[in-house]
């Protein structure tokens, strides 16, 4: 069944306005012309019985089941469970809403949260939050847009950000004080220490990006040993996140972390040219004593591939090394897991009657690998950045017909049955007749 889903998805046809989504039992179908059909599920055994659903303001849908949480849209013709991480809810689900700040509440039959709708980490409440204790049987709305979460004992209302905003400060990298606008060097090559303060409802939980990347990562607390970094100057932004997942106003950091020794650009330089000109003094060595016309041309050229050839294999050694076009070669034997996910970005221009287009990265000036480092200010720099980005696409290259455009990573599940397109991430539509932006 998954090989005749993953055969047929790319040619399946897109009328979405006419797609809706019902419960029918406890089972979930998809709706299309008023034929319904339950959608087949790239999870062994399916979801389960289905509890409940909702959409985001970007139009996926989220699924409340037995088996967990999954995710559809209306662009694709299947059913993926939601990988969810790092104090997310899990377990099997009972209800699911998705609030105007695009963030989904989850409930299962054990734990009650909060869910980020890209990265799927969350925040699981205790009963210091106030909630009451489980086993929980139901997630809905409330007349005042409170949440009602239900148990056997009766009900629970919850209504999301009613305290402070989160606060951060970032205090000191390694010991040392940080001073705002200065750059900040790392004591080891493996990283650094970062120590942050922040206050928070239902207590602060700190997360770093790279400046020109959208993904976050959770820091261990106050004292955080960052890790995983390459060598080199790293321009950072801090968070601190609350139990609603509401985020601080973002603090930057730029640290620089040592090359390791070895790789020290003056000491590397002086050895890749000792070993350069060794390489040399062999070959038109040799060459003086075959002789002839050609020799030391021959010479010339087999030192060249000679030193690329060793830095290839340097880089292969070093990671560190590795820069274009010394690239190593994990990048060309890297092996996916069986049910991992493939990630594709994707750039969507949106015409002024309505239509919608792929936008090929390269001719508009974003190579694939940096697409989402330009972009990145379009997410998170709010309706002037995006404006700016709109403005500039359409003068360089639709001359007045671009309306808007979607930012979104397209995504295939990676089944024995073949690679099947699942539910997209949905960062941004951005029409300023009409916006939905994500947080």
């Amino acid at each position: 069944m998954l090989a005749l889903l993953a055969a047929s998805l790319l040619a399946a046809p897109r009328a979405q306005d006419s797609i809706e989504f019902a419960l029918d039992g406890e089972r979930f179908v998809r709706i299309e012309h008023g034929t319904r059909r339950e959608l087949l599920c790239t999870l062994d055994g399916g979801p389960g019985a289905v509890h409940a659903f909702d959409e985001s303001p970007l139009g996926l849908v989220f699924v409340a089941a037995e088996h967990g949480l999954f995710v559809t849209s209306r662009a694709v013709q299947s059913l993926d469970p939601v990988d969810l991480w790092q104090g997310a809810p899990t377990g099997p689900a009972v209800g699911v809403i998705v609030d105007s700040n695009e963030r989904l509440w989850l409930a299962t039959r054990e734990s009650f949260g909060c869910v980020e709708l890209h990265q799927h980490f969350g925040r699981t409440f205790s009963a210091a939050d106030g909630v009451p204790p489980p086993p929980y049987r139901s997630l809905a709305r409330g007349a005042h847009g409170e949440l009602v979460l239900a148990n056997a004992n009766g009900s629970w209302s919850y209504v999301p950000d009613s305290g402070s905003a989160p606060t951060v400060r970032v205090l000191a990298v390694d010991g040392v004080a940080v001073v705002p606008g200065a750059t900040m060097r790392a004591r080891s090559t493996d990283g650094f220490e970062l120590a942050v303060e922040g206050s928070a409802l239902g207590g602060a939980e700190y997360r770093r990006r790279d400046a020109r990347h959208p993904i976050w990562y959770l820091l261990d607390g106050e004292h955080s040993n960052v890790r995983a970094l390459e060598p080199g100057r790293h321009e950072l932004v801090v968070t601190a996140w609350d139990r609603d997942l509401r985020r601080s106003p973002p603090v930057e950091l730029v640290v620089d972390v040592p090359y390791p020794p070895l790789l020290e650009h003056k000491r590397l330089a002086l050895v890749a040219a000792a070993a350069a000109l060794a390489i040399a003094a062999a070959f038109f060595t040799r060459a003086r004593r075959r002789g002839g016309r050609n020799a030391f041309r021959r010479a010339a050229l087999s030192t060249i591939v000679a030193v690329v050839l060793a830095a290839q294999f340097v880089a292969a050694l070093f990671p560190h090394a590795r820069g274009w076009p010394f690239v190593g070669f994990g990048m060309y034997t890297d092996v996916a897991e069986p049910f991992s996910l493939a990630y594709r970005d994707v750039l969507v221009g949106i015409g002024r009657g309505g239509e919608r287009f792929e936008i090929e990265l390269w001719s508009a000036g974003f190579g694939q690998y940096v697409f989402r480092r330009m972009l990145v200010p379009s997410i998170f720099g709010g309706a002037a950045e995006r404006d700016r980005l709109l403005d500039e696409l359409d003068r360089e290259h639709f001359h007045g017909e671009l309306a808007g455009f979607e930012i979104r990573c397209d995504r295939q599940r990676l089944t024995a049955a073949g690679p099947i397109p699942v539910a997209p991430i949905e960062y941004v539509v951005h029409r300023p007749e009409a916006r939905h932006v994500a947080r």
